[in-house]
């Protein structure tokens, strides 16, 4: 709200700032992680590496622990642009904004833009 408050006074500006990378959204679906990439210890040790956190926006704890490094260090060939986007469908929006309330949330603020 305060960087709303800086850069405009216009309500269809609605800043979001990830404060972690595209593969934390990937840890809300370690199952059908696994799926995509073949891999069937791939969720246990998502789960795993979860264990700790709140929600998987919460990962994000350093550079060698970021969720990227986390998820290539588990599946070594994992690729964002190859298999990101395969895991995100299959595990669904939904489930994506309710596993991450921050993703989440500001999504159902830009919805409420066309209203």
């Amino acid at each position: 709200m305060e960087l709303h408050a800086q850069v405009s006074g216009d309500p269809r500006f609605i800043p979001y700032i990830q404060v972690y990378e595209f593969e934390a959204l990937i840890f809300a679906g370690p199952d059908e992680a696994g799926d995509v990439l073949h891999n069937a210890k791939l969720p246990t040790d998502m789960r795993a590496e979860l264990r700790n956190c709140r929600t998987p926006e919460d990962l994000n704890d350093g550079y060698d622990t970021c969720p990227s490094r986390r998820l290539k260090r588990l599946h070594t060939s994992y690729d964002k642009v190859n298999h990101g986007y395969r895991i995100a469908e299959r595990i669904g929006l939904n489930r994506i904004r309710t596993t991450c309330p921050r993703f989440g949330d500001w999504l159902t603020r830009l919805e409420g833009l066309r209203t």
